[in-house]
């Protein structure tokens, strides 16, 4: 296994999720959207919007 040093896969993680970050969201937002319309088609689309931009703003997506 090629053995790559931390601080270049960091660097290399960085510059990926600055150039994917607002697509990758994007895409996230989707599908969670998708997946809680599925699950929880007895809450109201409101709580789950709610749900989703709770997320989206604590910085996990």
């Amino acid at each position: 296994m090629h053995h790559v040093s931390p601080e270049y896969s960091q660097k290399a993680a960085f510059i990926l999720e600055m150039r994917f970050s607002s697509h990758y969201a994007r895409q996230v937002k989707k599908i969670m959207e998708r997946c809680f319309n599925m699950i929880d088609q007895q809450n109201s689309a409101a709580h789950t919007s709610a749900y989703i931009d709770s997320i989206a703003g604590s910085g996990y997506v």
